[in-house]
């Protein structure tokens, strides 16, 4: 319990006013959506599992008449997934653990100053899928035949 309470201190950001130089990271639980119905005797069910972002971020960057603000970002995403289909004496199940990893570059040209210290910043972020692997086990059977189930390993 220590460990996760001190991991939860070290990921709080504390900000200091007038900063040009940004880091920041914090721990993440995401969320799985799937946009179809369990219909007949199809089922999936999605579990979250706890992940990690860090960045960094360079503030007034001054390109000719130009002020830019510039990010890199790293996001870890985790979770579970259980589905299933058959019906009329057969069917196949497939369970999965999955693991991705998510890097981002963000442009930010158009900065606003309000208030003195609230920072409004519009621009674009491009992001990159590096590396993404699953695994787990796939299973099927039908009446009249062999079971079978195999172990998908890391890809």
């Amino acid at each position: 319990m220590k460990t996760f309470i001190s991991i939860l201190i070290f990921l709080n950001c504390y900000g200091l006013f007038g900063q040009k130089i940004e880091v920041f990271s914090g721990v993440t639980n995401n969320v799985f959506h799937d946009y179809n119905r369990d219909e007949g005797h199809s089922w999936a069910r999605y579990n979250s599992d706890f992940g990690f972002t860090a960045g960094l971020g360079l503030d007034s960057i001054n390109i000719r008449w130009l002020r830019l603000r510039f990010t890199l970002q790293f996001d870890n995403y985790n979770g579970k997934l259980d589905a299933a289909d058959g019906g009329l004496g057969q069917g196949h199940t497939a369970k999965a653990k999955i693991n991705k990893s998510i890097i981002s570059l963000g442009v930010f040209p158009i900065n606003f100053r309000m208030i003195k210290r609230v920072d409004l910043n519009f621009g674009f972020e491009v992001s990159r899928l590096m590396d993404e692997t699953f695994e787990g086990t796939c299973s099927a059977f039908s009446l009249g035949q062999y079971n079978w189930s195999y172990l998908a390993g890391k890809i």
